[in-house]
This record gives structure tokens, sequence and C-alpha cells, in this order.
């Protein structure tokens, strides 16, 4: 009986599956059931979408890259499965803009990874594809004012989505070393051009008061971000060396022990933008506002167009075999292209809240006299600096520790070793491979994020400030406390990561401090704590570039991952493989 009732539930199920897709009306379900799961995972991307920047959860970051991937995929089997169906539903012309309508225009991402900028000219190939299918379907349409709609918004969709490649091209190393049509040796400004020395000389009212000092710094941040971009392409930065620049920094942004906060801010705001330049579109909607906004404002309104077309009676004819049209249908479809404008609107809120539109708002400030005496532009600028809709980071830097990441596989160690040696013998894209297959196969733990304090952010400013800018790869800092000539030698190592490697070790040492000192309460034993936990922050961090991010340091990232190898190698021989905690490390030291 029970192996009967198996069979049964199976021939059921298998019936259904067969009338999904081989029916005319479960053909038909089976779209409508992907077109509800589309506009639940474009929900899911805007809701989680904005805050992948400042998350570092890599199970946020993974729903949200399957999310993207799937409306890809669903748009690619949905227009082969309404193309390849025999008898078809009126609606489908309608479905497939929709579709389309969702590979660009609902959302900001354009890039999971700096190499996806780099497939821009494909993206490009698979738009024409994309055009060319649904341009088959909307030429099976007859009625002239369903026609019109329909394809009004689809010409619409398709500069958009246009728009979402042009920015991953934009964000490409080939579009940035491109040749210029003309070269000009000396810059000339016009008056399409802010300065920073215009906004900070600017007169009106808004910029001397508190949310104006915030603009300056939002402005100041997308200067400097410039700066990053062009040297992150490898070219060189002639302001860094110039006089003004460096007492821009020292006399200006630092120039009380209060502006260290304010410093780190800039920082801040300056890598958010980086960030939005490779993974979302908002500088190319920066540098084309008015068309994208005019765009947006066309596609909203013609959706309610669109939606007249669908729902009159006998609105949509085709030159195809059809099957009725049910209320089902056209309220799925309602709904779809509903939640596609709110998204659109959306996507334009957000922007003009964000740093983007910021900076867009207060350099026509600055450069139009009318709107230095317009009470209700500075009111509107003063509202957009008091709310944030879109978060910068967590204030929080990675850390890592040799003594808390020995539990690991030692399987999965040999094939981290295996795999980048194996890039080397084969030559396929060393980097590449020795880094993203290494952090795939990466056995070692990071140690929790911790949050950037004060006490972090000011010994940094300070120690800054006490060298004038000139680094010394700390061998200041030896000096100042009169331990030169005992640890100078630890400055002057081979590459970086040595040094980096031989801090670490130090302030572990450091933080074995005696139980009577770490109880005391007197004001030298706290400054003594406060600094050697500033110091053991900001050498995990390091540790932390070194394991994770070597492509951050000035050495050689393989460089920087065999000297770790081996120091790693050094250490494990040497405490036994175990896990050391500070309590047993205290233990095994005395004994």
């Amino acid at each position: 009986m029970e192996t009967q009732g198996c069979q049964h539930v199976y021939g059921n199920g298998t019936s259904i599956i067969h009338n999904l897709l081989h029916d005319p009306r479960g053909r038909v379900f089976s779209v409508e059931a992907l077109m509800v799961v589309e506009m639940a995972l474009l929900w899911f991307i805007a809701a989680l979408g904005s805050f992948r920047r400042q998350s570092s959860s890599r199970c946020i970051r993974t729903l949200v890259w399957a999310a993207y991937t799937l409306l890809f995929l669903i748009f690619t089997y949905m227009i082969g499965f309404m193309q390849s169906s025999s008898i078809k539903i009126d609606l489908y012309p309608v479905w497939a803009v929709s579709f389309f309508a969702v590979l660009g225009c609902t959302n900001s991402i354009t890039a999971f990874e700096l190499d996806d900028n780099k497939q821009w000219m494909k993206h490009y190939i698979q738009l024409i594809l994309y055009y060319t299918y649904v341009s088959v379907l909307l030429s099976h349409m007859s009625d002239a004012f369903v026609v019109t709609s329909v394809t009004l918004l689809f010409t619409v969709t398709i500069y958009k989505n246009f728009v979402r490649i042009q920015a991953s091209a934009l964000a490409s190393e080939s579009w940035i070393r491109s040749e210029p049509p003309y070269y000009r040796r000396k810059f000339i400004a016009t008056d399409d051009i802010t300065t920073v020395e215009q906004i900070w000389r600017c007169d009106g009212r808004l910029m001397k008061s508190t949310e104006g000092a915030q603009l300056k710094d939002i402005c100041l941040s997308f200067a400097l971000f410039h700066l990053l971009r062009r040297r992150y392409f490898g070219f060189s930065c002639s302001e860094s060396g110039l006089k003004k620049t460096h007492d821009f920094i020292f006399r200006g942004l630092l120039a009380t022990e209060k502006d260290y906060s304010r410093a780190f801010k800039v920082i801040e705001v300056e890598l958010s933008f980086l960030y939005d330049f490779f993974f979302t579109k908002y500088a190319l909607m920066y540098y084309r506002e008015c068309v994208i906004f005019f765009l947006t404002i066309i596609s909203v309104t013609l959706t309610p167009l669109v939606i007249v077309a669908v729902t009159r009676p006998h609105g949509i004819h085709g030159d195809w075999a059809t099957m009725e049209t049910k209320n089902a249908d056209i309220v799925i479809t309602v709904l779809n292209l509903m939640s596609l404008a709110l998204l659109d609107m959306l996507q334009l809120i957000l922007y003009w809240f964000s740093d983007w539109g910021k900076v867009s708002l207060t350099c026509r400030y600055v450069s139009h006299l009318r709107w230095q005496k317009n009470k209700f532009i500075e009111r509107l600028l003063v509202l957009l600096c008091k709310i944030t809709l879109l978060p910068n980071w967590q204030n929080k830097i990675g850390q890592y520790l040799i003594l808390e990441s020995f539990e690991g596989d030692i399987c999965k160690r040999w094939l981290n070793i295996f795999t980048r040696w194996s890039s080397i013998i084969y030559l396929h894209d060393q980097e590449k491979m020795g880094i993203n297959m290494g952090c795939l196969v990466n056995n070692r733990k990071a140690g929790i994020p911790t949050n950037v304090h004060n006490e972090v952010k000011k010994a940094i400013v300070q120690s800054l400030k006490a060298s004038d800018g000139q680094l010394s790869n700390g061998l200041s800092s030896l000096t100042r406390n009169g331990l030169l000539e005992h640890f100078s030698w630890a400055c002057r190592q081979e590459t970086q990561t040595h040094a980096i490697l031989i801090w670490l070790i130090a302030t572990s040492y450091c933080e074995i401090a005696p139980p009577e000192l770490e109880l005391g309460g007197s004001k030298e034993q706290e400054d003594f704590l406060i600094q050697r936990d500033v110091g053991t922050k900001l050498s995990r961090y390091c540790a932390y570039l070194v394991v994770f991010v070597p492509e951050l340091l000035p050495d050689h990232q393989w460089d920087t991952k065999t000297i770790f190898d081996e120091v790693e190698k050094e250490a494990r021989e040497y405490l036994g493989g175990v896990v050391m905690t500070g309590t047993v490390y205290r233990r095994r030291h005395r004994g």
C-alpha cells in the first residue's frame, strides 16, 4: 500500500509538471509565477542592495548576488519560454517588456566584483540580443494604442539598460585609459566646473552654517575620490606633492585636535564615492543627471498609459493563436508594472538623498546666485544633510591574530598552497588565480571586526601631525619614545610585510600584560591600557590586510602571501599547532 501511495503521489507530481510545461494555461501560470518571483527579488534587492556597501556579512552579499543573478536567468528563460509557445496570451509582449525593464531600471547595482566591469562589451551584445527577442514579440501586436504605449516604454527601457552597461564601462580600465580626442596641456576652468576653492569661498548663508560645513566636506571627499580613482588606474597625482596640498591638510583639515573625526569622515565619504563608482551606476547618473531624471519621469508616466491599454476591454490583439486573458493575468500585469514604477521612483529618491545628489545640488547652489538667495533651496539642502538613507561604512576594521587562527582544516591549507603553485605552473592569470581561488579555500579564520574608536583615530592623526606628513615607517615614533637604538631594525626590513608581522608579534607580547597592571586605576596605567589597545587593533588590522587583502599593500601580493606562509609555518612548529588564548599563552610563557 505504501508503495502504491508513493507511486500515486509521484504520478500526480509528474502530471502537474507536465501540465505546467505543455498545457497552454499551465505555461501562462508558470510565467505568472516567475513574474511574482521577479517582483519579490526586486524588492529584496531594493531592501538589501543599498546596504551591501555597509555590511560586511558574507551572507547578505551572497543573497544579493544570488537574487541579482536569478533575475537575468529568469529573463533569459522566460523570453524563450514565451516565444516557443504555440498558443500565446495577448499579454506576452507586455510581460516581455516588464522583464526587460528588470535588467537595468530598478536598481543601481552594476557589478559585484571589479572584474565584472571588464565585461561591458559582452553586456552590450546581450542587450542587442534581448532587444531582438522582445522586438519579435512586440511585432505581433496589432492594436495601435497598445503598440504605441508599450513601444514607448520599451524604448525608455532600452536606454536605461544602456546606462547600466555604460556605468560598468566607465569603471573599466580600458575606458579610463582610452585615448582622448585631443590633448590640452593646461586645464582651463569654465562656468560649468565648480572647484573646491569656489565652494569654500561661497558667500551664501547656507555655506556658513553647520550644514554648509558638512556639504563642504562632502564636496572635498568628492574631489579626493577623483584623485584616488586616478591613482587606482595607475596615473600619477601631481597634486600630492604641492605645498598647498600639504597646508590644506595639516593647517586646514587637521588644524585642531578635535578635527580628527572630521578627517576620518572625509575619508569615509571618499571611499563611499569610490565604491559607488565601481559597483553602482550613481556615477553615470551624476554625469547624466538631467537625462536620467527625465527618463524616469517619462517611464513613470508611461506606466499608467500601459495599464489603461491592458485593462480596457479587448485592448490587446495579436496576429497569433491566442487564448483567453483572465482577470488574474491582468491583475498580475498591473502589479508588476506598478512595482517597476515605484522602484524607479525609489531609485531616484535614493540618488538625491545620497552624497552624489548632495554634491550636485551644492555645486548648483554655489554657481547660481539665485539659488543662494532662495530660502526654499537652502531648506532643501539642510533637509538632505539631516537625512541619510544610504549609510557609508560600519566604522569597523578587520582583525587577524595568528594565535587565534590555527583552527583550520589541514587539507584546505594544502589545497590553498597547491592552487597558488599551479597558477604559476600553468600560467593562467597568476594574480587572479592566486588571490580569488586562494580566498575560496583559505582556511584562516579572521577575528571579529572591531569598532574604530576615537582613541584610534586620534592616535593616527597625532602620529601624522607629529611627523608633518613625512612617513618614517615607525622610526619617528621610536625616536620620540627613546627606543630607536633598540628596535630600529624592526622598521628597516626588506619588505613591509616583514615589518607588519614583526610588530604583530610585538603587540601580541604587549597584550599579555601583568594582571596587577590591568587592575590598576591610576591615570598612567589607564593611558597605558589605551595605548596598548590602539596599537593592538592597528597591528591586527595590518595583519588582516596581509592575510586577506594583500593587493592593498605596497609589496607584491604573491610575495606577501609567501612571506606569511613561512611565518605561519614557524609559528605552528613553535606552538605545536594549538589554539592559544591570552590566558593559556601567559601560562606557557611563564612555564
